[in-house]
């Protein structure tokens, strides 16, 4: 019975489906070479060139070449040694279309020989994209080795195609340096195979294959006259004959369509569904047993014979204990001809993983060494031996942690932790800890411990590294394999002396009036002369003291100054003082 055609209304949604079916799944497969940034530097090469032709288990084939769905192997080696890789970066193969990878989307971990885990390798049809995670930080020496396996899947008419390796156009050579070759259309003998299995497979399909003329022959009649056959059909142990019908299916592949994939038609399935009626109507009885070992299966054409220039085939799969293969594990299946003679067909598969990746780093690591300098005029006064305080922070490259150092020895005892310097030396080699390649180092100084002789005192610290001058503090970066070296310097001043305190001013002793006469006396007429008695007044003298001192730090200088201030300060309100003393004197007297 024929599908009822769908309605107008009905194809479009169809279509619309199918457009949208086909963009999520170019989506799911073009996405994670998306997602990772690309690092140009990463140098890729192929070490097969030519490439290698193989069964499906990885036996080379060699002398001759590759026909279209015939498995090829690839390997490569990847150098980020001089890219200065980062976390998230990645690099890529990408295949001309005469390929597409055998394992469409696996991933595969990059691993090094400790056990961890530096990034992971994923394949879409046309290419893998591997991309590094955190582990990789602080690394100096960062390379690995992969082999990948491909399928032939494209004639050509040249013996070379175009490889792009991370960015660069590469030539490289079909199998045996021959153009890949088309499937010839054989007509097939009675036999039994299974499709190659993948890491990730949840079980095996089954072909069962004949040509219109082989069945008539294993059957011991003519050509042309057989349209029924039947096989009882047997699994080996770990697998089960899948219960679903719809999963059963007929193909046929008639000699003018050729051998290669575009040549055959899917007809029937085992549920009664018709497929393409254009190749003749068929009907395919599975019958398959309570445990699921074993069935009975009748294929019949029924509008003729089997064509003895046509191959037919009948698609079955079985399903694996668990869910899912186990690499090793050999799978096998028989199937008998009923009513044939010596026609006992049996076939096996197991997995072997072809595709693996190797990496190897080196994590760099380096350190700092601060040599302490007394500077200024007054330099040789600081007595041998003194020492002053250096304070140490650090942060591991973009946010790691100790666990992604496990080769890092020679810590600090403590983040942060401190360090003595002698004036006039190096840093003690004892402290001198080392640091993942990247750590970002803070250094500030502390003199507050330190004693110098009497009248000198410690400027503000100068930090230089590599020529340039910093104040109070200093960040650097630490290098691979490498000591940076850093100097501090102090000027050694001045100390600035405290300043006077003024003497009070004592307060004026009011003058006692002399008596006056009650008797007026005679008024000379001859003026005499005046005579002023001056109020007792104390006058007290400031000496103000100026102190200029050189500074590398200028913080000295800005003491001195305050000083003079003060002092000039202190001059104004004590003559203040001597002013109001002879304003209540003048009064008293008047």
């Amino acid at each position: 019975m024929l599908p009822k055609p769908a309605t107008r209304h009905q194809g479009t949604a169809l279509l619309l489906a199918v457009l949208l079916l086909a963009v999520s799944g170019m989506t799911a497969l073009f996405s994670p070479a998306a997602r990772a940034e690309n690092n140009p530097n990463i140098v890729v090469t192929l070490e097969t060139n030519p490439l290698v032709l193989t069964d499906h288990d990885g036996t080379p084939q060699p002398g001759r070449a590759a026909i279209v769905e015939e498995p090829v192997q690839m390997r490569f080696s990847w150098d980020a040694s001089a890219a200065d890789p980062k976390p998230g970066q990645s690099f890529f193969i990408a295949l001309p279309e005469e390929y597409r990878f055998r394992e469409i989307g696996r991933h595969d971990d990059l691993v090094l020989g400790n056990g961890t885990k530096v990034g992971d390798c994923v394949t879409t049809s046309f290419s893998l994209t591997c991309t590094f995670n955190d582990a990789i930080v602080a690394t100096s020496d960062l390379r690995g080795s992969g082999t990948q396996m491909l399928m032939a899947q494209k004639t050509t008419a040249t013996n070379n195609g175009n490889f792009d390796l991370n960015g660069t156009a590469t030539t490289v050579f079909h199998p045996n340096n021959e153009p890949i070759q088309p499937i010839a259309w054989i007509e097939k003998n009675l036999s039994k195979y299974a499709n190659s299995l993948q890491r990730d497979s949840s079980g095996v399909t089954w072909h069962i294959e004949f040509s219109g003329g082989a069945i008539a022959t294993h059957l011991g009649t003519t050509a042309g006259t057989v349209s029924t056959v039947t096989f009882s059909d047997v699994t080996g142990g770990g697998q089960v004959l899948d219960p679903d019908l719809s999963n059963w299916y007929v193909r046929v592949n008639p000699e003018r369509y050729g051998g290669g994939a575009d040549g055959y038609f899917d007809v029937a399935r085992g549920d009664g569904t018709v497929l393409n009626p254009d190749h003749g109507t068929f009907t395919l009885t599975p019958t398959i047993s309570a445990d699921g070992t074993s069935a009975s299966v009748t294929l019949t054409r029924t509008d003729a014979p089997f064509d003895p220039r046509t191959n037919y085939e009948i698609v079955y799969r079985s399903l694996a204990e668990g869910g899912q293969i186990v690499p090793g594990k050999v799978y096998t299946n028989t199937a008998t001809l009923v009513g044939g003679q010596g026609t006992e067909l049996s076939s096996s598969m197991s997995y072997r993983d072809l595709i693996s990746y190797d990496v190897t780093l080196t994590q760099g690591f380096g350190s700092f060494s601060v040599k302490k300098y007394a500077t200024g005029a007054l330099q040789s006064q600081v007595p041998a031996g003194t020492t002053v305080t250096l304070n140490v922070s650090y942060e591991l490259p973009q946010g790691s942690t100790e666990a992604n150092f496990p080769t890092w020895t020679n810590k600090p005892p403590s983040n942060p932790y401190t360090v003595q310097l002698t004036v006039g030396e190096q840093q003690d080699s004892s402290t001198l800890y080392t640091f993942p390649r990247g750590t970002t180092v803070t250094l500030t100084e502390d003199t507050s411990a330190t004693t110098l002789p009497s009248g000198t005192a410690w400027g503000s610290a100068t930090f230089n590294v590599n020529g340039t001058e910093t104040s109070d503090s200093v960040s650097l970066t630490v290098g691979d394999a490498t000591v940076t070296a850093v100097s501090l310097y102090n000027e050694v001043v001045e100390a600035t002396p405290p300043t006077p305190t003024p003497t009070p001013e004592p307060t004026p002793t009011p003058t006692t009036p002399e008596a006056t006469p009650t008797t007026p006396e005679a008024t000379p007429t001859t003026p005499e002369a005046t005579t002023t008695t001056t109020p007792r007044t104390t006058t007290t003298t400031i000496t103000t003291t100026r102190t200029t001192v050189t500074s590398r730090g200028g913080g000295s200088g800005l003491l001195a100054r305050t000083g003079a201030a003060g002092s000039l300060a202190l001059v104004a309100v004590a003559g203040l003082g001597v002013g109001a003393a002879l304003l209540l004197a003048h009064r008293r007297r008047g």
